[in-house]
């Protein structure tokens, strides 16, 4: 479904230029789950901008469904995100505006046209599915940290998203709290959406069924074991 084929990517700040990626390969099946680790500064989180096409790579390409996603145009790739990609951050980036039921509705208020019934109705059965239906009228604020977690990935499966892009999405949660994120990611796999994951913890990275560790911007092969939730 997903393909990185040789990408390179590197950054210049203050006269130095940092390799961030070096000739990456790698592919993404439907319904995989795919997690990588590795120190900080190891390029982890650069791969998942450029796998999601948030950041372009330097040299090499992406490709979703074998069409190379460079060849989209701007338009096209912005279709793609909106379609078929979620993205889902340490932090959650939640408006602090807005209740947990308009934030998981973001993605289509960028819109001309006003929400409608049937849209709201996906958004609270989105909210449903991780737990917090009971919380759709209440404000960020009013949420802990987990809870506003959740409402970030309920805000990327309102796209009905094929891949989940999950940068530490446990990072700034305390273990228990981390533990109850990870069993919802492993059950969303199981049901057939795709998972990339970026984590620190190794016990969590050991959970996908593709395990990867980043080291200098290159990747290496971790093996890895499957969590109970995902489908053998």
């Amino acid at each position: 479904m997903l393909e990185v084929r040789n990408v390179s990517k590197a950054f210049a700040a203050e006269g130095t230029v940092t390799q961030a990626l070096h000739r990456i390969n790698l592919a993404v099946a439907g319904g995989d789950f795919v997690s990588v680790a590795g120190p900080s500064g190891s390029g982890k989180s650069t791969l998942l901008g450029v796998m999601s096409t948030l950041v372009a790579p330097d040299e090499g390409a992406v490709l979703y469904n074998g069409e190379n996603v460079a060849a989209m145009g701007e338009r096209g790739v912005d279709r793609l995100r909106r379609r078929d990609f979620g993205v889902v951050f340490q932090f959650h980036h939640l408006m602090p505006t807005m209740t947990a039921l308009e934030n998981v509705l973001l993605p289509f208020l960028h819109r001309l046209r006003p929400v409608g019934a049937s849209l709201a109705d996906r958004a609270r059965e989105c909210l449903e599915r991780v737990g917090l239906a009971h919380k759709a009228d209440c404000l960020p604020a009013h949420l802990s940290g987990g809870e506003q977690q959740r409402v970030a990935i309920a805000r990327a499966l309102v796209k009905r998203s094929r891949i989940l892009f999950a940068d530490e999405p446990t990072g700034s949660l305390d273990s228990a709290t981390g533990d109850r994120i990870m069993e919802l990611l492993c059950g969303l796999n199981a049901e057939g959406l795709a998972v990339v994951m970026v984590t620190h913890n190794e016990e969590y990275a050991a959970l996908a069924r593709t395990r990867l560790t980043m080291r200098d911007g290159m990747l290496a092969d971790a093996g890895g074991t499957c969590c109970a939730a995902c489908p053998a």
